[in-house]
């Protein structure tokens, strides 16, 4: 441990030496400090909540990313073609050891920067949410300072509707000669429209259980959260809104709660329900009827959710960062990965083209689809494959693999609507980014600079 801890320390002292955290440090409060200043708001506390904390954030997370690069790569190749790194290796520290501390080296700085970020971001926030009005403010406390989780309707149909669906359409014209893929598709899409579509002067329920956090939620109010979409809405049309009417409760019970208001399609709206409105089941039943010409779509995956408080911002906001940091982690492991093989040029750019590869989330999608990186004829279904398919492909799925670990969790999309970061969501960002993806460049980087001959590395230099 001492070994370790000392090529910690030499890290850091190295990065602090050449000035390059001082100059990150300055810059980061710098920028966060103006920028609530140069973006205008409309002064509602969403947009308040856009500009000071979610573009705050993703400027913290390009300065790191930058930063935790430039550390990785520079360190690592640095050392190796100064010659210092083979001074290093005669001390009894094994290699991987060597490794270890360098990455532990940069992520002591990116604890110190973050949370100087995090402070400085905090701060503006609560100071300049002073400027916005008394209902904007009772807003921003209400749903976005706050930590809250949601529950959803379960799924309203299971296998065996899909099975019987598929029944159905397999004697249907033109439906026959499906195979069971395709027919389940079908069958599935049939359901999800059954229960997704509310026409004209009709009604849909939802009956959501709250039975798992009646305890939690008792006397407390709850907030709706709603999403649709129209047949006749049309994006060149502003200001476009409909009419919904809400019932929250039980028929029969001497307690509902009705909502009719004016919305917009395809834009979350949220709103105050009182407390234990459920059943003694805890269900919570609302009902929505249809008055408007048009049809109307509620999706099954964000149409509805009940939201509830479970924590304070602040807490929230720590484990918030914890996650970027898990990210973070990830880039150091990477670039320590491509430093030990390559100079620190190559090895800069390489981490470069691969993060802008895996951005291309849905081109990555598509290619392992697919199963080849060449054209597909989408009218016949023809697919050519090249040579280069046996390797890229393989290297594709590894590259979806880290794209889906890293965006399991959104801490900025979760913050900006006042939703909750959980300790669940927390340990699995740790464990998928940091342990399993991170773990696996700490593998390989460690055995390519244990094989690596540094005095062959210095002479080519």
């Amino acid at each position: 441990m001492k070994g370790l801890l000392a090529i910690t320390r030499l890290t850091i002292k190295s990065a602090v030496r050449m000035k390059l955290i001082p100059a990150v440090a300055a810059t980061l409060l710098v920028l966060l400090a103006i920028l609530p200043f140069l973006i205008e708001h409309n002064g509602t506390a969403e947009m308040f909540t856009q500009v000071v904390l979610t573009y705050s954030l993703a400027v913290v997370i390009f300065m790191l990313g930058l930063t935790t690069i430039w550390l990785s790569c520079g360190t690592m190749a640095g050392d190796i073609g100064d010659a210092h790194m083979q001074v290093v290796v005669t001390k009894p520290v094994p290699r991987w050891q060597i490794w270890l501390g360098k990455w532990l080296g940069i992520m002591a700085l990116n604890i110190v920067l973050l949370t100087l970020a995090g402070i400085t971001i905090s701060t503006m926030l609560h100071w300049r949410a002073r400027g916005l009005s008394g209902e904007q403010r009772e807003i921003l406390k209400r749903e976005i300072l706050v930590a809250r989780s949601g529950v959803k309707e379960a799924k309203p149909f299971g296998e065996e509707q899909i099975k019987a669906r598929m029944k159905i359409l397999r004697t249907m014209p033109g439906k026959s000669d499906l195979n069971d893929s395709l027919l389940r598709q079908d069958a599935i899409a049939d359901l999800k429209r059954a229960n997704e579509l509310v026409g004209p002067g009709r009604m849909i329920r939802w009956d959501i259980d709250m039975s798992g956090v009646t305890e939690k939620t008792r006397d407390k109010p709850l907030h709706l959260r709603v999403r649709f979409y129209s047949s006749d809405f049309k994006p060149t049309i502003t200001n476009m809104t409909m009419n919904t009417d809400f019932e929250v409760g039980h028929p029969g019970r001497s307690r509902q709660f009705s909502y009719a208001r004016p919305m917009a399609p395809e834009s979350f709206h949220e709103f105050e329900i009182p407390p234990n409105l459920y059943d003694d089941s805890g269900k919570l039943r609302v009902t929505f009827a249809n008055h408007n010409k048009a049809t109307v779509l509620f999706p099954l995956e964000d149409g509805l959710e009940v939201l509830y408080p479970e924590g304070g911002f602040a807490m929230n906001f720590t484990r918030a960062l914890a996650v970027i940091l898990s990210w973070l982690g990830l880039l150091a492991a990477v670039g320590l990965c491509g430093a030990s093989l390559l100079s620190f040029p190559i090895a800069a750019f390489l981490v470069f083209t691969l993060l802008i590869v895996i951005s291309s989330g849905n081109l990555i999608t598509e290619i392992v689809a697919e199963g080849t990186i060449s054209a597909v004829d989408h009218e016949t279904g023809q697919k050519s494959f090249g040579y280069l398919d046996w390797f890229l492909v393989p290297v594709f799925k590894l590259l979806l693999l880290i794209v889906k670990s890293v965006s399991s969790v959104s801490p900025i999309d979760a913050l900006s609507v006042g939703r909750t970061v959980t300790w669940a969501q927390l340990t699995a960002a740790f464990a998928r980014i940091t342990l399993l993806v991170g773990g696996l460049f700490f593998l390989l980087g460690s055995i390519i600079f244990t094989r690596r001959e540094l005095a062959t590395a210095q002479s080519n230099q």
